[in-house]
């Protein structure tokens, strides 16, 4: 459903080149009739509007919840939106994101694919709202200590454009809570060797574990294996556990009645058609894999749906209605030609790094089993690929020379420096079933304890 009906404002657009006014008429052509675009058309951010809360971020963009000034005629037009900004290393940087590029290529290649499953999203003129990114980035600065690491120090561009999107978080929060993940590679990799016992995204995720240990994330066997989503076959709890979704939701739940609950209501949500749908739109997409692709336009297209956000709304009771609203967000368009190597070096990594493979961790003259839970590993069955090893050693050291063992007689031993002590940490505590299992919804109410 449409958010707005292409309001016309009193500002003045002379500011808008001749170039951007002829996109945003090719823009038109693809808009549905009642938010057409004619350059005069689109939503207009008044002067005034002001962030009032970060909703949240992502390495290239951020989330805003906004006002704009009591009384404008505009006011009911932005009810339950929110805008969604570009981000660049420095206050002050303009953003080299191309709103107007982005808009078309999701009007143009992305929706009509998803039918109505996607977040509402329209092209929004922020020229005139002067002080919103500054303010923006004010509140950054300030809540700067409060966001995830690896996002701190990082800005909003200045731009004379944004993007409105649909809110999706609930507007009854005591009824509902909003859940969140990327369903990413919900088929194998087409370039993944024929010993793989792990996909796509359980060899990546497993990748991370290994190289950049971490005691606050949680196992890979707690985070979501995407080839169990949208299975009609139900498939064995152990490695299909719809808490795999959002492991948090364990925590909500007061009883063993609403944990119950939470469990069939996920499983609504992993096995919704939409997740069939993407699935479907994926394998049309990319049937050769980074290592064999072409610059095509599908190529970025079959990326950029790797790569969004499922959003969907939980009843906190039976008694409610749900799940509702159940829709992807999150389309950014990935440019090819400065990509490719970096998909293409990723996927070598996992296979020549033996992330798809390893049946086995060394780690201090001791072997472990990886802690992981793939679709692809359970069919495989269990101790397969104990010839291929993983050898943590320490980082910058003599080890990998000094003390490797004997090569399996057959397989391949990988090696990979890393922060020994929390790698054994982490390896340790898991095979004392002190990590907690998804298996076991209430012990992920503490997952690094």
């Amino acid at each position: 459903m449409a958010l707005t009906n292409g309001h016309h404002d009193e500002c003045d657009d002379s500011w808008i080149s001749p170039q951007d006014l002829e996109r945003l008429k090719d823009i038109s052509r693809y808009e549905p009739r009642d938010t057409a675009v004619d350059g005069q058309g689109i939503l207009t951010l008044p002067p005034g509007t002001l962030p009032t809360r970060l909703v949240g971020e992502g390495a290239a963009n951020a989330v805003f919840e906004f006002s704009v000034p009591q009384g404008h005629p505009s006011q009911g037009l932005f009810k339950r939106t929110v805008l969604r900004v570009a981000k660049v290393k420095r206050p002050g940087e303009h953003a080299s994101f191309d709103y107007i590029a982005q808009h078309k290529y999701f009007l143009r290649d992305i929706r009509p694919r998803l039918g109505g499953y996607t977040v509402h999203q329209e092209l929004v003129k922020a020229h005139h709202a002067k002080q919103l990114v500054p303010e923006m980035n004010e509140m950054l600065k300030r809540i700067d200590g409060q966001r995830r690491k690896k996002f701190r120090g990082s800005f909003v561009g200045n731009t004379d454009w944004a993007l409105l999107l649909e809110d999706v978080r609930p507007q009854e929060s005591d009824d509902y809570v909003l859940i969140e993940f990327k369903p990413k590679w919900l088929l194998q990799s087409p370039n993944a060797p024929p010993n793989a016992i792990r996909c796509r995204q359980c060899a990546s995720v497993f990748r991370t574990f290994v190289t950049k240990p971490d005691l606050s994330s949680p196992l890979p066997s707690q985070t979501l294996c995407p080839l169990t989503l949208g299975r009609s076959d139900g498939g064995h709890y152990d490695f299909s556990s719809p808490f795999r979704i959002a492991p948090a939701l364990a925590a909500q739940a007061t009883s063993s009645a609403q944990l119950s609950y939470f469990e069939h209501a996920l499983d609504r949500v992993a096995n919704h058609p939409v997740i069939r749908k993407l699935r479907t739109v994926q394998a049309e997409l990319d049937k050769h894999g980074p290592l064999r692709a072409e610059l095509s336009p599908l190529l970025p297209q079959a990326m950029t749906l790797r790569d969004c956000t499922c959003f969907a709304q939980i009843p906190l009771s039976p008694g409610r209605k749900g799940p509702a609203n159940v829709a992807l967000c999150d389309f950014d368009w990935k440019n090819p030609e400065r990509k490719l190597e970096h998909w293409r070096s990723r996927e070598s990594q996992l296979i020549n790094g033996g992330f798809y493979t390893a049946g086995r961790i060394l780690c201090n003259g001791k072997y472990y089993t990886p802690p992981t839970l793939c679709l692809v590993e359970h069919e495989a069955g269990k101790g397969s690929n104990s010839g291929e090893v993983i050898h943590a050693v320490r980082e910058a050291s003599g080890e990998a020379g000094d003390i490797l063992p004997k090569k399996p007689d057959s397989g391949t031993m990988y090696t990979h420096q890393t922060d020994i002590e929390i790698l054994l940490q982490r390896l340790e505590r898991n095979e004392q079933g002190r990590e907690g299992s998804v298996t076991d919804p209430n012990s992920l109410k503490d997952p690094t304890r």
